[in-house]
């Protein structure tokens, strides 16, 4: 994990990636996982191609436009660029969010919510505000704080994670978690999923 001390860096480039791979083999793949996760869908997603530090606690990330299928498929060597929230409220719990049965990685364990994807060529803030916004009705009374950088190897995803201060009445989203609540440091639920364990020496 990378602590950081300032927002990372995003640097694009043009070029679509797509892995030295079969495409047959790879929608082949891609029709096995939504078999078994009917709610997939294919998309744009942004890919990580190296992350370095920068100096002054920052972090520079290297992207690239993918397709979803190909991370989903597995072992061609996508990495998306995720996002991951922090909120704390005035009783100093901490919001987590129960995964659904039907997402990929990670199924019925508790995480820090909210979290998701970055899409190509909006910011990570942005990508922060919306997840939140989507997946607990929340909104944001400051603009969100990174703080830090992890590699998720089993879901094999950059993430950035940022400090959130929010406002508003909490309202589950449809799809990504079955419950959301508060929590404070005695009492968090379990099992939580192994990033989310990383997560817990930032707070």
């Amino acid at each position: 994990m990378i602590r950081l001390r300032r927002p990372p860096v995003l640097q694009y480039h043009e070029e679509l990636f797509v892995p030295n791979a079969s495409l047959s083999a790879i929608n082949e793949g891609w029709d096995a996982f939504c078999s078994q996760h009917s709610s997939a869908v294919d998309g744009d997603i942004v890919h990580v191609l190296g992350v370095h530090r920068n100096g002054c606690g920052g972090a520079t990330i290297q992207v690239a436009k993918s397709s979803y299928r190909f991370h989903a498929v597995r072992d061609l060597g996508i990495k998306p660029l995720g996002v991951k929230g922090i909120c704390m409220n005035n009783n100093d719990a901490y919001l987590c969010g129960l995964r659904s049965g039907e997402v990929g990685v990670y199924p019925n364990q508790w995480e820090f919510a909210p979290s998701g994807m970055v899409e190509p060529f909006e910011t990570p803030e942005k990508a922060m505000q919306r997840e939140l916004e989507e997946e607990t009705g929340l909104r944001l009374k400051s603009p969100p704080i990174a703080i830090a950088l992890l590699f998720d190897e089993i879901a094999s995803s950059w993430e950035i994670v940022y400090r959130l201060d929010v406002k508003g009445t909490l309202r589950r989203g449809e799809e990504e978690y079955n419950t959301l609540g508060w929590f404070d440091l005695k009492s968090f639920p379990t099992p939580m999923s192994p990033p989310a364990m990383q997560l817990k020496s930032l707070l």
